[in-house]
Protein backbone atom coordinates (compact mmCIF):
# COMPACT_ATOMS: atom_id res chain seq x y z
CA UNK A 1 0.00 0.00 0.00
CA UNK A 2 2.91 2.49 0.69
CA UNK A 3 4.59 1.59 -2.27
CA UNK A 4 1.26 2.31 -4.25
CA UNK A 5 1.39 5.62 -2.65
CA UNK A 6 4.88 6.49 -3.41
CA UNK A 7 3.94 5.61 -7.26
CA UNK A 8 0.87 7.61 -7.52
CA UNK A 9 2.92 10.90 -5.82
CA UNK A 10 5.88 10.14 -8.38
CA UNK A 11 3.85 10.33 -11.42
CA UNK A 12 1.57 13.30 -9.88
CA UNK A 13 3.01 16.45 -12.31
CA UNK A 14 1.93 13.72 -15.29
CA UNK A 15 -1.46 13.32 -14.73
CA UNK A 16 -4.30 13.58 -12.05
CA UNK A 17 -4.11 10.01 -11.30
CA UNK A 18 -0.73 7.94 -10.97
CA UNK A 19 -2.79 4.74 -12.05
CA UNK A 20 -3.77 7.07 -15.43
CA UNK A 21 0.02 7.18 -16.53
CA UNK A 22 0.86 3.95 -15.46
CA UNK A 23 -1.16 2.49 -17.43
CA UNK A 24 0.15 5.04 -20.45
CA UNK A 25 3.85 3.31 -19.77
CA UNK A 26 1.55 -0.10 -20.06
CA UNK A 27 0.07 0.85 -23.61
CA UNK A 28 3.66 2.51 -24.45
CA UNK A 29 5.56 -0.61 -24.03
CA UNK A 30 3.68 -2.68 -25.92
CA UNK A 31 3.63 -0.21 -28.68
CA UNK A 32 7.70 -0.22 -28.62
CA UNK A 33 7.83 -3.53 -28.74
CA UNK A 34 5.79 -3.89 -31.49
CA UNK A 35 7.64 -0.92 -33.44
CA UNK A 36 11.41 -2.81 -32.84
CA UNK A 37 9.62 -6.42 -33.90
CA UNK A 38 8.79 -4.50 -37.17
CA UNK A 39 11.78 -2.78 -37.32
CA UNK A 40 13.58 -5.92 -37.09
CA UNK A 41 15.31 -5.54 -34.06
CA UNK A 42 13.35 -8.12 -31.46
CA UNK A 43 13.37 -10.61 -30.86
CA UNK A 44 16.94 -11.31 -30.25
CA UNK A 45 18.97 -12.56 -27.31
CA UNK A 46 20.10 -10.05 -24.83
CA UNK A 47 18.44 -6.17 -23.95
CA UNK A 48 19.10 -3.92 -22.10
CA UNK A 49 16.74 -1.85 -21.03
CA UNK A 50 17.83 2.00 -20.17
CA UNK A 51 16.00 3.84 -17.45
CA UNK A 52 13.37 1.08 -17.33
CA UNK A 53 10.98 2.64 -15.00
CA UNK A 54 8.29 0.60 -13.62
CA UNK A 55 9.38 -2.55 -15.76
CA UNK A 56 6.39 -2.68 -18.51
CA UNK A 57 8.60 -3.64 -21.32
CA UNK A 58 11.12 -5.65 -19.06
CA UNK A 59 7.75 -7.85 -18.96
CA UNK A 60 6.89 -8.24 -22.49
CA UNK A 61 10.52 -8.98 -23.32
CA UNK A 62 10.36 -11.71 -20.75
CA UNK A 63 6.88 -13.15 -22.27
CA UNK A 64 8.83 -13.36 -25.76
CA UNK A 65 11.68 -15.30 -24.23
CA UNK A 66 14.36 -12.42 -24.78
CA UNK A 67 16.77 -12.27 -21.68
CA UNK A 68 16.87 -8.72 -20.44
CA UNK A 69 18.30 -6.46 -17.75
CA UNK A 70 17.16 -3.02 -16.96
CA UNK A 71 19.22 0.12 -15.22
CA UNK A 72 17.32 2.98 -13.43
CA UNK A 73 17.73 5.47 -10.67
CA UNK A 74 14.29 4.96 -8.86
CA UNK A 75 15.15 2.94 -5.62
CA UNK A 76 11.03 1.60 -5.98
CA UNK A 77 12.16 -0.46 -8.97
CA UNK A 78 15.76 -1.81 -8.45
CA UNK A 79 15.77 -5.41 -7.15
CA UNK A 80 19.74 -5.83 -7.74
CA UNK A 81 19.13 -8.97 -9.72
CA UNK A 82 16.87 -7.73 -13.35
CA UNK A 83 16.88 -4.05 -12.83
CA UNK A 84 19.98 -2.39 -11.00
CA UNK A 85 20.87 0.90 -9.85
CA UNK A 86 22.45 2.75 -12.29
CA UNK A 87 23.24 6.83 -12.29
CA UNK A 88 23.49 7.06 -16.47
CA UNK A 89 24.85 10.32 -16.76
CA UNK A 90 28.12 9.13 -14.01
CA UNK A 91 28.36 5.80 -13.55
CA UNK A 92 30.00 3.18 -15.47
CA UNK A 93 27.08 0.86 -16.41
CA UNK A 94 27.28 -2.23 -14.22
CA UNK A 95 28.03 -4.65 -16.93
CA UNK A 96 30.53 -6.47 -18.98
CA UNK A 97 31.89 -5.11 -21.93
CA UNK A 98 29.79 -6.59 -25.27
CA UNK A 99 27.09 -8.12 -23.30
CA UNK A 100 24.20 -6.99 -24.80
CA UNK A 101 22.56 -7.65 -28.72
CA UNK A 102 20.39 -4.51 -28.19
CA UNK A 103 20.18 -1.30 -25.65
CA UNK A 104 17.10 0.53 -26.09
CA UNK A 105 15.80 3.24 -24.05
CA UNK A 106 12.40 5.39 -24.15
CA UNK A 107 11.90 8.64 -23.26
CA UNK A 108 15.13 9.24 -21.52
CA UNK A 109 17.82 11.13 -23.42
CA UNK A 110 15.66 14.39 -22.94
CA UNK A 111 15.95 14.01 -19.18
CA UNK A 112 19.95 13.88 -19.35
CA UNK A 113 22.36 17.05 -19.70
CA UNK A 114 23.71 17.75 -23.35
CA UNK A 115 25.63 15.82 -24.57
CA UNK A 116 25.18 12.69 -22.93
CA UNK A 117 28.68 11.83 -22.95
CA UNK A 118 28.86 8.80 -20.73
CA UNK A 119 25.59 7.88 -21.38
CA UNK A 120 26.35 7.05 -25.07
CA UNK A 121 29.67 5.99 -24.44
CA UNK A 122 28.86 3.41 -21.95
CA UNK A 123 26.40 1.80 -24.66
CA UNK A 124 28.95 1.86 -26.89
CA UNK A 125 30.94 -0.28 -24.28
CA UNK A 126 28.32 -2.72 -23.24
CA UNK A 127 27.02 -3.78 -26.87
CA UNK A 128 28.45 -6.82 -28.77
CA UNK A 129 30.01 -5.50 -31.73
CA UNK A 130 27.38 -4.67 -34.28
CA UNK A 131 24.79 -4.83 -31.81
CA UNK A 132 21.67 -2.51 -31.72
CA UNK A 133 21.11 0.77 -30.01
CA UNK A 134 17.22 2.12 -30.06
CA UNK A 135 16.39 5.14 -29.05
CA UNK A 136 12.21 6.26 -28.20
CA UNK A 137 12.90 10.63 -28.27
CA UNK A 138 10.63 13.17 -27.98
CA UNK A 139 10.18 15.24 -31.44
CA UNK A 140 11.03 18.82 -30.87
CA UNK A 141 10.76 19.98 -34.52
CA UNK A 142 7.00 18.55 -34.82
CA UNK A 143 4.56 21.36 -35.29
CA UNK A 144 2.26 19.58 -32.57
CA UNK A 145 4.71 19.67 -30.08
CA UNK A 146 5.42 23.00 -30.83
CA UNK A 147 1.90 24.77 -31.40
CA UNK A 148 0.13 22.18 -28.63
CA UNK A 149 3.06 22.04 -25.99
CA UNK A 150 2.57 18.36 -25.72
CA UNK A 151 4.73 16.49 -22.92
CA UNK A 152 5.80 19.58 -21.93
CA UNK A 153 7.69 18.77 -18.48
CA UNK A 154 9.57 20.71 -16.06
CA UNK A 155 12.35 17.47 -15.63
CA UNK A 156 13.43 17.64 -19.41
CA UNK A 157 17.01 18.86 -19.48
CA UNK A 158 17.72 18.97 -23.30
CA UNK A 159 15.80 19.12 -26.39
CA UNK A 160 16.52 17.12 -29.99
CA UNK A 161 15.40 16.71 -33.59
CA UNK A 162 16.18 14.20 -36.35
CA UNK A 163 19.33 16.76 -36.75
CA UNK A 164 20.98 16.24 -33.40
CA UNK A 165 19.86 12.65 -32.90
CA UNK A 166 21.70 11.89 -36.50
CA UNK A 167 24.76 14.14 -35.41
CA UNK A 168 24.74 12.17 -31.71
CA UNK A 169 24.58 8.73 -33.26
CA UNK A 170 27.58 9.13 -36.02
CA UNK A 171 29.89 11.00 -33.16
CA UNK A 172 29.71 7.92 -30.51
CA UNK A 173 30.05 5.73 -33.79
CA UNK A 174 26.81 4.25 -34.47
CA UNK A 175 25.83 3.77 -38.03
CA UNK A 176 21.70 4.46 -37.93
CA UNK A 177 20.06 1.77 -39.69
CA UNK A 178 16.87 3.48 -39.60
CA UNK A 179 15.28 6.83 -38.55
CA UNK A 180 11.14 6.87 -38.13
CA UNK A 181 8.32 9.60 -36.94
CA UNK A 182 6.28 7.73 -34.54
CA UNK A 183 3.02 9.79 -34.14
CA UNK A 184 0.43 9.75 -31.65
CA UNK A 185 -1.75 6.46 -33.07
CA UNK A 186 -1.49 7.89 -36.59
CA UNK A 187 1.51 5.52 -37.47
CA UNK A 188 0.42 4.86 -41.01
CA UNK A 189 1.54 8.44 -41.73
CA UNK A 190 5.05 7.55 -41.57
CA UNK A 191 5.26 7.93 -45.40
CA UNK A 192 3.96 11.65 -45.77
CA UNK A 193 7.16 14.30 -47.39
CA UNK A 194 6.45 16.77 -44.16
CA UNK A 195 6.87 13.73 -41.55
CA UNK A 196 9.47 15.27 -39.45
CA UNK A 197 6.66 17.97 -38.63
CA UNK A 198 4.14 16.06 -37.35
CA UNK A 199 5.31 12.65 -35.72
CA UNK A 200 4.98 13.97 -32.31
CA UNK A 201 8.22 11.09 -31.64
CA UNK A 202 11.51 10.06 -33.09
CA UNK A 203 12.64 6.23 -32.95
CA UNK A 204 16.01 6.10 -34.24
CA UNK A 205 18.26 2.11 -34.51
CA UNK A 206 21.53 2.54 -34.69
CA UNK A 207 24.40 -0.15 -35.19
CA UNK A 208 27.69 -0.06 -33.54
CA UNK A 209 30.46 0.23 -35.83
Amino acid sequence: MESSKKIKNAWAGYSKKGEEHLNLERKWAAQNYKILKRLGVVPCKKILDIGCSHGFFLKICKQNGIEINGIDVDPEIIDGKTVKKCNVETDKFPFKDNTFDVVFSSGLVQHLNKPPINFMEEIYRVLKPNGKLAMHVRNEKSWINILFSLYDNFRHKSVWSPMSLEQMFEYYKFKIITMQPKFLGLSWLWWVPFKWHIGSNIVVIGQKT
